[in-house]
C-alpha cells in the first residue's frame, strides 16, 4: 500500500520557484506597506513642531531644528479640556479606567478559560459554543442591551464600571482554553497532592505557566483601551478621558485650522502607547498566540 510522502516543513527544504515569487511578493510589499507607515509617523511629529503658516506653505518639507514651534504643546494642552475636566483630570481618568478594566478582563479569561480547560461540568459544550456564536454577531449587535443596563445600574460616570469587564462569553477566553488544554493534568495533581485546593492550583500553577499569555492581553488590551473613545463617549460624559478629550479636540481644531497644534496633542496622547509597543512588542508578536482552539 502506498503512502503519501509527507513534506518537509518549510524550513527545512528548498522552496520551489512559486513559493519564492510568492515570499519575495509578500516582503517587498510588507516592506514598502512598512516604510509608508514610518514615513507618516515621522511626518506627523516634525509637522507637530512646524507654524501653521508653514504647514500651509510646505507640508512635507520637515523644520529647522532651530525653528520648532514648542508652542504648539502647550496649545494641545490647554485646549485638551472637556467637560470641565483638564488635560491632567482626562490623563488620570484614562489610567484608573483602562488599567483596571485590563487587569479584571486578563484575570478573569485566564480563570475561565483555566476552568473550562481543566474541568469537565454540565453545559460546559454549550458555554464553549455560545462563545463561538457570539463572535459572529456584529460588534454592535448587543449595544442597544448593553446601553440600557449600564445606565439602568448606575455603572456610567463611576468606578463601578469596572465590573463590565467581568463576562464569560469573549472570543479571547477560547485562546486561553487551547493553552489550558495543552497543560499536563499533573501539575495540578501535585497541588492537590500537597493538601492544596483548586484555588491553590489556579494561582501556583495556571497563572503563573500562563504569564506569557496574561501579558501579551495585557499589552493589547491597554493599547485599545487607551485609543477606545466611544466607550467615554457613551458612557463617561462627566469622567472623560483623554481618547474622548482628543476626539472633541480634533474636532474643535478642524475649525481653527491649526494643524499643528493637532498633530502636537495626537502625539501626547499616543505616547503611553507607543512607549508601551516600543518596549514590549516582542511579546505581543510572539505570545498572543501560544494558545488555541483545542476539541
Amino acid at each position: 500500500m502506498n503512502r503519501r510522502k509527507k513534506k518537509a516543513p518549510l524550513t527545512e527544504r528548498r522552496r520551489t520557484i512559486p513559493e519564492k515569487i510568492f515570499f519575495a511578493f509578500g516582503f517587498t510589499f510588507l516592506t514598502i506597506w512598512s516604510l509608508i507607515m514610518i514615513y507618516i509617523f515621522v511626518w506627523a511629529f516634525a509637522s507637530a513642531f512646524k507654524s501653521n503658516l508653514d504647514y500651509v506653505r510646505e507640508p512635507l518639507k520637515f523644520p529647522e531644528l532651530m525653528n520648532l514651534h514648542w508652542e504648539n504643546f502647550v496649545i494641545a494642552y490647554k485646549k485638551l479640556t472637556y467637560n470641565g475636566v483638564g488635560f491632567l483630570g482626562m490623563l488620570w481618568n484614562s489610567i484608573w479606567r483602562v488599567i483596571g478594566s485590563t487587569l479584571i478582563s486578563c484575570f478573569y479569561i485566564c480563570l475561565v478559560g483555566y476552568t473550562y480547560a481543566q474541568y469537565d461540568f454540565k453545559w460546559k459544550q454549550l458555554c464553549l459554543n455560545l462563545i463561538v456564536f457570539i463572535m459572529i454577531i456584529p460588534i454592535f449587535g448587543n449595544l442597544p442591551a448593553s446601553y440600557k443596563l449600564i445606565y439602568d445600574l448606575g455603572f456610567n460616570d463611576s468606578p463601578l464600571y469596572l465590573l463590565m469587564s467581568i463576562t464569560g462569553f469573549t472570543s479571547n477566553i477560547l485562546v486561553t482554553y487551547g493553552f489550558y488544554k495543552g497543560l499536563s493534568r499533573s501539575y495540578m495533581e501535585a497541588v492537590f497532592i500537597d493538601g492544596g485546593s483548586d484555588w491553590d492550583a489556579f494561582f501556583y500553577i495556571g497563572l503563573p505557566m500562563g504569564k506569557s499569555i496574561f501579558t501579551a492581553y495585557f499589552l493589547l488590551s491597554f493599547i485599545n483601551g487607551w485609543n477606545d473613545y466611544t466607550t467615554g463617549m457613551l458612557y463617561f460624559d462627566k469622567m472623560p478621558d483623554l481618547a474622548l478629550g482628543m476626539y472633541y479636540f480634533q474636532q474643535e481644531i478642524v475649525y481653527e485650522a491649526n494643524n499643528p497644534a493637532y498633530f502636537a496633542g495626537a502625539l501626547v496622547v499616543m505616547l503611553p502607547v507607543l512607549i508601551t509597543f516600543i518596549l514590549y512588542s516582542d511579546k505581543i508578536m510572539g505570545k498572543l498566540y501560544s494558545g488555541g482552539l483545542k476539541g
